[in-house]
């Protein structure tokens, strides 16, 4: 869904990208770690897209289809699909409704500390109580947020900007925008493959276009934790895409993670710092 941990090296002029390589090898971390933010809208300089320039278009059939569920999953009430759930479903519901919100105060009430500031794209972090580190991006992109949306859900596209997801299956589908899902992610160097199970959930705002979407782990029984991978924890996470015009969408981004298991602080806290920053 929305934690990655590649990197993909190309050869680029761009003094942005140059920066943040240099960042994470003065600080002895691999790019394993990066995220999907920096690729969509960064890394699209060295295939000659410009950086506010969506790749992908509605041509692609896949994305149609795609789209065309996510609108056509919207024609019957969201009352009626939370209804027809059982009662897992129902209490699963009530949680994402708490975690949209938890997405929306994290990102206008939170003292964020700005880290990058370009003319199209931004992160900030902050620090919690707990010590784990807390990323916000920001950035506009040329598309609409069902288009966004929709990439994001498209499972063929995710090696295209995580060289590290290995594999993620359905593992409940609900009727009311959400699904658990499971999540398989190759580690690098002496940090081992991370898995991650999670509820995530999308909420429509029919006036404005606007999305809202959330993802927390969870623990299901169908999926017991095992040594290898290591079971990560996400706190929460999600994106907030938001219409800024009839072709350009702002998208803001937070996450809160551990990747547990025997991982030096420092490692974590970088991770998520430079989780905006993926080339």
């Amino acid at each position: 869904f929305f934690f990655f941990f590649s990197s993909r090296r190309r050869h680029t002029r761009s003094s942005l990208v140059s920066w943040a390589r240099r960042c994470v090898q003065e600080t002895g971390i691999n790019a394993e770690y990066m995220g999907f933010y920096f690729w969509i809208f960064k890394s699209m300089q060295a295939s000659g897209f410009q950086a506010s320039k969506f790749p992908y278009t509605t041509k692609h059939e896949e994305l149609k289809k795609e789209i065309a569920e996510v609108l056509s999953a919207q024609e019957k009430s969201l009352e009626s699909r939370v209804a027809s759930m059982n009662e897992q479903g129902k209490a699963l519901y009530k949680q994402c409704l708490e975690n949209n919100k938890k997405v929306v105060e994290m990102v206008t009430k939170e003292k964020w500390e700005e880290q990058t500031a370009e003319a199209d794209w931004s992160s900030y972090t902050v620090k919690g109580e707990d010590g784990l580190i807390c990323l916000k991006s920001v950035a506009k992109i040329k598309a609409t947020p069902i288009e966004i949306m929709a990439f994001l859900r498209i499972e063929k596209y995710k090696t295209e900007y995580d060289l590290s997801y290995l594999s993620g299956e359905i593992v409940e589908l609900f009727p009311a925008n959400m699904k658990i899902m499971h999540m398989i992610f190759k580690g690098k160097m002496f940090v081992s493959n991370r898995d991650f199970v999670a509820v995530q959930y999308y909420a429509l705002d029919q006036k404005d276009g606007s999305i809202t979407s959330s993802v927390s782990s969870i623990t299901d029984p169908r999926v017991p934790p095992t040594d290898d991978p290591v079971r990560g924890q996400i706190y929460i996470g999600g994106f907030i895409f938001k219409p800024i015009s009839s072709e350009v969408t702002e998208v803001t981004y937070i996450t809160k993670m551990s990747l547990c298991g025997s991982v030096p602080g420092w490692i974590q806290n970088s991770a998520v710092s430079n989780q905006g920053k993926n080339v």
